[in-house]
């Protein structure tokens, strides 16, 4: 009874998973040049705000 749960909740799991690097794996190209700028503005904008807390 209780194995009827999980096997539906793990076939979505995988599946976002593996149809997000597909895409990004075929531009092997463009990704890497885009992949950095992209965390490096996400931490740079969280540690100010962050700072002037007081």
């Amino acid at each position: 009874m209780s194995t009827s749960p999980p096997p539906p909740y793990y076939s979505p799991s995988p599946k976002i998973e593996y149809k997000s690097p597909p895409p990004p794996y075929v531009y092997n190209s463009p990704p890497p040049p885009y992949y950095a700028p992209a965390p490096k503005v996400e931490y740079k904008s969280p540690p100010p705000p962050y700072v002037y807390s007081s």
